[in-house]
């Protein structure tokens, strides 16, 4: 699922549950973690990073449809109860540990990925961090002092291995491109006494 059909999805489904998950779709760089200190200031949501239980719930799916022989065909209601009831419960532990009653999760992986979640929570709101070009690439060139390295990045630096500036501009891109879902820019705007980047 593409991140504009996320965003196509009834309003009803994502207003069915004030208890429904919020996923967070972010890459490097996008300033999710700004974004995440903002959401646990609210009373109630359980904000975490990198659980897995997203891409997990994808991949449990992917494998259900190759035991029931409907690789993309949709999912089998067995399929389908099996990989929410593991994957709440996984969500039920957090909200325990964290004190809160609505699971937020950020993530970096790709909409496909959420794609398949929504299938599974079609209540879940899903959002994306964006930020302007310039800003992405400071901040990945920050990070990345001695240069860019890892699966992530390895791409981009490979067709541009002279540009420090035009690899990082070039992950940034297709990142904004194919999540096409509701957006958050900017939020260094939303913090009190702070500059935006």
């Amino acid at each position: 699922m593409s991140g504009s059909e996320l965003s196509s999805r009834p309003v009803s489904a994502a207003q069915d549950s004030q208890a429904a998950p919020v996923v967070v779709l972010a890459y490097t760089g996008s300033g999710a973690s700004r974004l995440r200190s903002l959401l646990s200031a609210f009373p109630g949501l359980a904000c975490t990073t990198g659980t897995g239980i997203v891409p997990l719930c994808d991949q449990a799916m992917t494998t259900w449809q190759a035991v029931d022989g409907r690789a993309g065909s949709g999912f089998s209601p067995v399929a389908l109860a099996s990989v929410r009831t593991f994957s709440a419960g996984l969500i039920t532990v957090i909200l325990a540990q964290e004190g809160g009653g609505r699971w937020c999760e950020l993530i970096s992986a790709p909409p496909a990925v959420a794609g398949t979640f929504a299938g599974l929570y079609p209540q879940a709101r899903f959002l994306t961090v964006h930020r302007q070009a310039g800003v992405v690439v400071r901040a990945v060139l920050d990070e990345n002092r001695w240069g860019l390295s890892g699966p992530e990045f390895a791409p981009f630096v490979s067709a541009h291995p002279a540009s420090t500036v035009a690899a990082p501009a070039s992950y940034w891109a297709p990142h904004c491109l194919e999540h096409g879902v509701e957006c958050v820019s900017e939020l260094a705007c939303a913090i009190p006494n702070q500059e935006p980047d």
